[in-house]
Order: C-alpha cells, then structure tokens, then sequence
C-alpha cells in the first residue's frame, strides 16, 4: 500500500500529507512525507515510479520555490509547509525552508532578493531563534523584512492555529501593514 511506509522493523505509519519540493524549473526534487501520528520523513523519486526514502546527494530548497521566484508580492516566511499552504489558501506568497526550525541555508537567501520579507514566528523558542537567523542571514539582500508577532497564540501555536481560530486575510494584511520593516532583536527568554 503506497500510503503506508514500513519503518524498521517496529511499525507501519499512514500517510497524512505529501508536500513536493521542486527545482527552480518546477522539477520535483524530492516530498516531505507527514505521518499520523504526527512525524515527518522526506523521500525523494527514484527514476522507476518508486521512492528512495532519504535525501543523500539532493540539495534542499525552499517549499513552494517556483512560485516564489515568479512572485512579485511580499513572501511570508512560516516554519513548516501546513502553514504555507494555509497562507497559500488565503492569496498570499508564503514558504518554508524544509525539516523545521533551525534548517534555514544561506543557500535559500539567492530568492528573496529585493523582496519584501514577512518573517512569522512559531510562538515558541524555537520559532523565535528560527526566524531571527532568516532575519540576519537576509540582512542586506531582501528588500525590506518584517518581523510579525501574531497576537492571541499559546505556546507553540502558530499561523495555522490563527487561522483557525477566526484570523482572516483581511486581518493579517492589517497585522502586516502595521509592523514597520526591520530586523527584530528578539529577547528569547520566553514568559512562562
């Protein structure tokens, strides 16, 4: 069954989404696999309408990339591809650098050149270290970078619990209108 993936010898996990990864040609590179329960693993295609279940000699790339490049609107930069495509959902140019917080490569920075860059933390240390090093790895390439806190998030929460919770287009596009572009200087000793 392709939607299932033998892991070890311990279990077996069902598909929950595929995420592609492609090139700046739109040639896909490689999937972000997510499991029920929730884990994630990346798989990249095998020539023969199978796949190869890790990344050794694939060079990751932003999620989303080709329609990146061809945007000329402000991107949203989010930890993890259910947010991007949440964002997406909504009308906007959103993406991802892949397998979570810390993974951002000076690599991704060629993309968001001149572009007005709104970093959208998870809300939690993680979350905050993860795009203050986006912020200081685009220093002096994107255009203009935003820092947006979204108001009303627990810990660990993030742009997809916003959303569900009622947050709107509308009201995202006012959040970002209000923060003046710049690089935070997070202070991540987080409140309990």
């Amino acid at each position: 069954n392709p939607n299932y993936r033998k892991l070890g010898d311990r279990y077996s996990k069902n598909i929950a989404a595929t995420y592609n990864y492609k090139d700046e040609q739109g040639n896909l590179l490689y999937q972000v696999v997510r499991f029920n329960p929730k884990s994630f693993s990346q798989r990249r295609p095998d020539g023969n309408n199978d796949w190869i279940w890790n990344l050794k000699d694939i060079n990751p790339v932003l999620y989303r990339l080709p329609e990146l490049i061809r945007s000329t609107n402000p991107v949203l930069i989010v930890e993890g591809e259910k947010d991007v495509e949440n964002l997406r959902r909504m009308g906007f140019t959103a993406t991802t650098s892949p397998m979570g917080a810390g993974k951002w490569k000076a690599s991704y920075n060629k993309y968001l050149k001149d572009k007005e860059v709104i970093l959208i933390p998870d809300h939690d240390q993680p979350g905050y270290q993860h795009c203050q090093r986006i912020g200081q790895s685009l220093r002096g390439i994107a255009g203009k970078i935003k820092w947006l806190e979204l108001p009303g998030l627990e810990e660990k929460e993030d742009i997809s619990d916003w959303i569900e919770r009622g947050g709107t287009k509308e009201k995202l596009l006012q959040l970002i209108k209000e923060v003046p572009g710049r690089i935070r200087t997070y202070n991540l000793r987080l409140t309990a």
